[in-house]
Parts: structure tokens; C-alpha cells; sequence
């Protein structure tokens, strides 16, 4: 790499900046990459027939305050739909929100867009083909003092007896 002619230090320094132009030029280029920025996440598939409206679904009673309603979601399994059921889960953190799973319409297909945590402050809009239904919450559990224990009454007391 170092010509006859040039120091020790000039041909370190070429070598260096030869090393670092060739770790700067992937990131360089992935930042040209092409990315998909109308629903904010990646899809793999895309599907001609459009999904069926979402069902109504009945949440079990919460299993307790962390935990988040995830709502059911239509599921393409490659020939038909078919529903995958809503379900209870702890929130990782207080700063977070549920954003749903749905179905866009990109290109005259339909694309699914898997539900994520998204920061609270940081919702994007994305352009559902569907409203989610609303969820009907059973009885939430709360807690409840615990009856008292059972105690036997205690016997009468010995009266002595009386005179007739």
C-alpha cells in the first residue's frame, strides 16, 4: 500500500482513512435505502381480498393493573382469514401505549401491520382500513378486605342453679 517514497506515518494515516471511508460507506448507503413510511413499520405479504370487519370480543376480567388489553386482529394464513383472538398483557413500561395490529390498503392491496409499544407521546396515525370495535370489559378484579376468621361462640355461662 505504501509507495517507496512516502513515509511510515503518511502510509498509516492512508490506511486509516482507507478503513474508516470503507465502515462509513455501508451506513452511507443503507441511509438511501428505500423504506416504506405510510404506516411506520415493516409488512412481508400483501393480499388482494380485503379482511373482514373486526369482531366484537368480550375481555375476561383484567388480571390486574398493568396489564393492558391487546385486541383481536384478522391473521392472513396464507388462503383465508382467520381471527386471532384479543389477550391480557403487562405493559413494560408506564411511558408506553398499545398500538393496535389492523390492515392497510397500500397499492391497491391489503397489507397487515403488526401491533407494537409506541411511546405515548409518540402515537403515529396509521390509516387502518377498519376501526378497532369496542372492547367489552367484564368485572375487573379488585381486592377485597378478607372476611373475618370463624370463631365458635363461646360457651354459655354457668349459671348456678336457681331456688323454687
Amino acid at each position: 500500500m505504501s509507495d517507496a517514497g512516502e513515509s511510515f506515518e503518511e502510509g498509516s494515516m492512508k490506511r486509516l482513512c482507507f478503513a474508516m471511508l470503507a465502515l462509513a460507506m455501508p451506513l452511507a448507503v443503507s441511509a438511501c435505502a428505500a423504506t416504506v413510511a405510510d404506516v411506520g413499520v415493516g409488512y412481508t405479504f400483501a393480499v388482494e381480498s380485503r379482511p373482514p370487519s373486526p369482531l366484537v370480543e368480550f375481555a375476561p376480567p383484567t388480571p390486574g393493573p398493568a396489564y393492558v388489553w391487546v385486541p383481536g386482529y384478522w391473521r392472513w394464513n396464507g388462503y383465508d382469514y382467520s381471527w386471532v383472538r384479543g389477550y391480557w398483557v403487562v405493559r413494560p413500561s408506564a411511558t408506553v401505549v398499545w398500538l393496535p395490529s389492523g390492515w392497510v390498503h397500500v397499492r391497491g392491496r391489503y397489507r397487515f401491520v403488526p401491533g407494537r409499544w409506541v411511546h405515548r407521546h409518540r402515537v403515529p396515525r396509521v390509516g387502518y382500513i377498519y376501526r378497532a370495535p369496542p372492547v367489552r370489559h367484564g368485572p375487573r378484579y379488585r381486592v377485597v378486605p378478607a372476611p373475618p376468621a370463624y370463631r365458635s361462640a363461646p360457651p354459655p355461662p354457668a349459671y348456678p342453679a336457681y331456688p323454687r
